[in-house]
């Protein structure tokens, strides 16, 4: 833990002394970090390194093979750049990478990474191991994060200039951050303002969304209600009125099959022409008439 302004942190000067005076002061948003120590692994020929960076310039030099490169490829990969156990130190298991960042008490990081930090961390600390079998296991400050979050954070913190890297000032979306930086303190505070104004506009908004939802089911809510009662009137129910209703109900779900029984009754009686046969009341008629000749 760090109580003073880490070392390598560039302010405005107004911003310097704002920051001495406690955390609930506005600070300028910006590159406020920097890389303090770095920790390697078992990566390629770096089997134990640890290097420390001071205030201001800080060059490494050394001849060809000496591993200036592979300084460079462990600040990348630490921050999710592309890293395969191909490049495990021979005769190890896994290596592993550990990234040390000063974080001032008001940063654009410090925003970003939410719970992963505290307000009393002045520094975050970037892990990054891989074994044998391809297995990638990411950390900051001791909490698993998914590689996405350690790019983002990277992205915020390291810039790789090289003949064939990217560089943060042609990614778009940095420009705003990068001007509003560069136009200093009030500019920012102007930012904020506007941030927190914005952040209660669409919460006010949201509410009010929801102030009509529940209003448009009140809505609905009173014309069935309406509807209902309307309905119970014309209905003009009476008391007891339930047990005839039921059993006019059984009544109608024994149609069918009294209507079968009226049919064959009526088959019986008066017979089926379609089927050629009499029913009782032809024989009886036949039957009085044999009496009368």
């Amino acid at each position: 833990m760090r109580d003073e302004i880490p070392t390598g942190c560039r302010y405005h000067p107004v911003a310097r002394e704002k920051f001495l005076q406690g955390p609930g002061c506005q600070v300028p948003l910006g590159p406020l970090t920097m890389l303090l120590e770095l920790d390697i692994h078992n990566l390629a020929i770096a089997h134990d390194v640890h290097v420390s960076f001071d205030d201001g310039l800080n060059v490494i030099t050394g001849e060809t093979g000496a591993g200036k490169t592979i300084v460079v490829r462990a600040i990348s990969a630490v921050l999710g750049g592309k890293l395969t156990s191909d490049f495990i130190s021979v005769g190890a298991d896994s290596l592993r990478l550990d990234a040390e960042f000063a974080l001032p008490r008001v940063c654009l990081q410090r925003d970003m990474l939410g719970d992963l930090v505290t307000d009393d961390d002045m520094t975050v600390v970037a892990t990054r191991e891989v074994d044998r079998t391809g297995r990638h296991k990411y950390r900051i400050n001791g909490h698993i994060v998914p590689i996405s979050t350690l790019r983002s954070l990277g992205e915020s913190l390291v810039d790789v200039h090289g003949q064939h890297e990217p560089q943060s000032l042609l990614v778009r979306e940095n420009h705003l951050q990068l001007l509003d930086s560069f136009l200093g303190h009030d500019t920012q505070s102007a930012h904020e303002l506007f941030g927190t104004r914005l952040a209660e506009l669409r919460a006010a908004r949201r509410e009010l969304e929801q102030i009509e939802t529940r209003r448009t089911e009140w809505d609905n809510e009173t014309a069935y209600l309406e509807f209902a009662s309307g309905e119970f009137e014309r209905a003009q129910l009476k008391i007891g009125e339930d047990s005839l209703l039921i059993a006019e109900q059984r009544l109608l779900e024994n149609v069918r099959e009294l209507q079968q029984q009226v049919g064959q009754a009526s088959v019986a009686l008066v017979g089926d022409e379609s089927r050629d046969s009499e029913g009782i009341v032809r024989q009886v008629g036949k039957l009085h008439h044999t009496i009368d000749a």
